[in-house]
């Protein structure tokens, strides 16, 4: 079936097609055959499996280029480079789509995608104030710059995509503050937030593993 792609969340894992019938299908992002993300408007290819739901997703082959036509329709597997959103596409999307949004759920890959690729730029950035610092005094201030500039940037993303993570395992947000008892704080923390999330809906929302 022909459709339009109404919405798609990596927060959510998933989005919402619009088929050439009139009704919509929901869709997992594990479905998404193509390397590019879709996104609202995308016209696409799909079929409907026995919940209802859009599966085995592609892009409409008038929008694809001639090398990446496909021949046939197979399922394809379910891996980390395909179909399911690489823990630097959650990075992104904790950024671009969700710098200060304190509402919903995050998965662990969200949450653990983030704080991966955010210590790696803060670690670079550390790296290069010490060159700095090794150069001479001025050379310091300069060079120290753009490390307490990204941290300053990164402070409310990462405080937002927190809580998501601990809404995922149904707690409120205010559970971060356990974070300020000293030494036992930060090891409760990190427990929270490798917690399996709540299988399904909970009081903050849809589960983001699927729809």
């Amino acid at each position: 079936m022909k459709g339009q792609i109404l919405d798609f969340s990596l927060q959510k894992n998933g989005g919402v097609i619009s088929g050439d019938d009139g009704n919509r299908y929901l869709f997992h992002s594990s479905e998404w055959r193509e390397q590019t993300m879709p996104t609202r408007g995308m016209a696409v290819d799909f079929d409907i499996n026995e919940k209802n739901h859009g599966v085995a997703v592609y892009m409409a082959l008038q929008q694809q280029p001639i090398a990446q036509a496909r021949t046939i329709k197979k399922s394809i597997p379910t891996t980390e480079t395909n179909g399911e959103p690489s823990l630097l596409d959650y990075a992104i999307a904790v950024v671009k789509d969700n710098y200060v949004n304190f509402e919903g759920r995050a998965r662990r890959k969200e949450y653990w995608g983030f704080v991966l690729f955010s210590s790696l730029i803060a670690f670079g950035l550390a790296i290069l104030s010490g060159i700095g610092a090794a150069i001479s005094e001025d050379m310091a201030i300069v060079l120290s710059l753009p490390y307490y500039i990204y941290v300053l940037a990164i402070m409310l993303p990462n405080i937002a995509v927190g809580i998501r993570r601990l809404h995922d395992i149904d707690k409120s947000g205010w559970w971060l503050l356990v974070g300020l008892i000293p030494l036992v704080g930060s090891i409760w923390l990190i427990v929270l937030f490798a917690t399996e999330g709540t299988a399904g809906e909970n009081q903050f929302g849809d589960d983001p593993k699927a729809l």
